[in-house]
Parts: structure tokens; C-alpha cells; sequence
């Protein structure tokens, strides 16, 4: 009975990384085009951050579907994801990035506490890092969306946007 529980618990964890998985790898997508379209509107620090970004949320899809996999989990796919959030200016994108960026909170917080009723420290301490990630993440956005509003867009791009 104990061995039954314990398999039914780490498919809840396995069914939850799965959802992180879907929301990493959809932001890492999302903020690559986030990057480009900076870049091509003169943003090129700032698309550089985004660009890292979306590498450190690859990294964490990678890691969720390593840990899936060791879990005896079957590979994730991509089912509806999440519409694209791509803005039509730099505030837009960076409004939409920190919207994506919150989202992630709740799912990430369920996925901890699954995993810590499964007993299953591995994918605990693996979600609490990108759960820290993504909580710089949502600092340093707020911060970009602040001074945007704060100094507008022209004064943002001239002290921020790596020109001149």
C-alpha cells in the first residue's frame, strides 16, 4: 500500500513538472522573439537580458524533462500553449514578459509542494531554483517597466538601451 501511495504521489509531481516544463519552454520561445524585436528597436542591452532569459528558462525546460524522464514519466508535449505574448513596443514586452514571468509562481509553488509530500528532494530543490530565477526575474522586470514609465521610452532607450 505504501509503494502504491508513494507511485501515486510522484505521478502528481511527474504531472506538475510537466506543466513547469510547458511554461519554461514556451517563455524561452516567447522571449526570444522578445529579444529580436528589442534588438531590432534599438534595445540591445536590453535584449541581450531578455536573450539570457530565455536561456535560463531553456535550461530549466531541459532539467524538467531529465528529472520527468527519471521519474519514469513519458516525454512532455506541447499541448495548448500559452498564446503568444508578443508586444507591439519594448513597454509592452516588457509588461508581457512580466505577466509571463508571474504566471509561473503558482504552478512552480504546487509543483514544491507535491514534490515535497512525495518525498522527493531532487525535483523539490530543482523547482525552488527556478522558482528563484523566476523571482529575479519578476524584480528585474519590474524594475525595466518602472523606469520605463518613470523616464519614458526615449530617455529609457538613451540611458538603457546601449546606445551612443
Amino acid at each position: 500500500m505504501g509503494e502504491e501511495a508513494n507511485l501515486i504521489g510522484y505521478k502528481k509531481v511527474i504531472d506538475h513538472l510537466n506543466e513547469v516544463w510547458q511554461a519554461e519552454f514556451t517563455a524561452a520561445n516567447q522571449l526570444v522573439l522578445d529579444a529580436e524585436m528589442l534588438k531590432h528597436w534599438g534595445f540591445p542591452d536590453l535584449a541581450w537580458r531578455v536573450r539570457q532569459h530565455s536561456i535560463g528558462s531553456l535550461r530549466h525546460a531541459e532539467a524538467m524533462l531529465g528529472r520527468i524522464l527519471f521519474l519514469g514519466g513519458p516525454p512532455p508535449r506541447l499541448t495548448g500553449t500559452l498564446a503568444s505574448l508578443a508586444g507591439q513596443c519594448a513597454k509592452e514586452q516588457v509588461e508581457n514578459a512580466l505577466a509571463l514571468a508571474r504566471m509561473a509562481a503558482p504552478c512552480l509553488h504546487q509543483a514544491i509542494k507535491l514534490a515535497a509530500e512525495a518525498r522527493d528532494d531532487q525535483s523539490r530543490n530543482l523547482l525552488e531554483a527556478i522558482l528563484a530565477d523566476r523571482e529575479a526575474q519578476v524584480d528585474w522586470l519590474a524594475v525595466q517597466l518602472y523606469m520605463i514609465r518613470e523616464l519614458g521610452i526615449e530617455h529609457y532607450r538613451a540611458t538603457y538601451g546601449g546606445l551612443g
